[in-house]
């Protein structure tokens, strides 16, 4: 199941490239004009960043298991920092991706009156709240 999500993560992301791709050939200059495109673009990048993290995860710990596997039936301990490191900034990675993706649901949900009043609210509040 979870090899199936991430073939689909990683069709998705070259489908949604490929859109933008042509979306930068179709407007040329007045593409980095709009926010919402700088925000499509730096999605694809995160996207990017995160399979390549899954893609090192994957590699490193078939090493490491081979790397560690003659000291499975003795008393030596294996240190799993350098597992736990990979690990993290793959998670991390998956998280930037996710908070990114939020903000391009609230362009989606602008078309709710109430949701784009709220969003109307923020975007004036919004230099006061990057203050504090």
């Amino acid at each position: 199941f979870i090899l199936s999500c991430e073939v689909m993560f990683v069709f998705f992301t070259l489908y949604y490239s490929a859109e933008e791709l042509l979306q930068i050939e179709r407007l040329r200059e007045l593409y980095l004009s709009n926010g919402w495109n700088i925000l499509d673009g730096s999605i694809i990048i995160c996207c990017y960043i995160a399979i390549m993290f899954g893609v090192i995860h994957v590699i490193k710990a078939s090493d490491f298991v081979e790397r560690n596997m003659s000291s499975i039936h003795t008393s030596m301990h294996v240190s799993f920092d350098e597992m736990a490191t990979i690990q993290t900034q793959f998670d991390v990675s998956k998280a930037v991706v996710i908070f990114l993706a939020w903000f391009k649901i609230f362009k989606f949900a602008s078309l709710n009156r109430s949701v784009s009043l709220i969003l109307a609210a923020f975007g004036r509040a919004g230099p006061f709240l990057i203050v504090v």
